[in-house]
């Protein structure tokens, strides 16, 4: 989903993904590197053991290596469903 600020592609995520899923907001790290360590890989390594939905908020805040780890692991999950959001006209990566 992308969309600006204030658009409510967060409320749409959660409303599709369903009251079970698990939300996880990037945008509350400090910086790209505590949004990856401290808060999608461990919310993607939680998905191993139990697969759910997944809702990564504002991807596009995630440094190009951090993506492409990102997208190797979406390629690579049997199980589970991962919900992205983005603001408008994020970078190409």
């Amino acid at each position: 989903m992308v969309g600006p600020s204030g658009s409510g592609r967060s409320t749409t995520a959660v409303e599709l993904a369903g009251p079970d899923a698990v939300h996880v907001r990037l945008a509350d790290a400090d910086d790209a590197l505590q949004a990856w360590q401290d808060l999608a890989a461990p919310a993607l390594r939680g998905m191993r053991d139990e697969p759910t939905v997944l809702i990564l908020d504002d991807i596009d805040l995630l440094a190009d290596a951090d993506l492409r780890r990102l997208a190797s692991r979406l390629g690579s999950m049997a199980d589970g469903v991962v919900v992205v959001t983005s603001r408008d006209n994020p970078a190409p990566r």
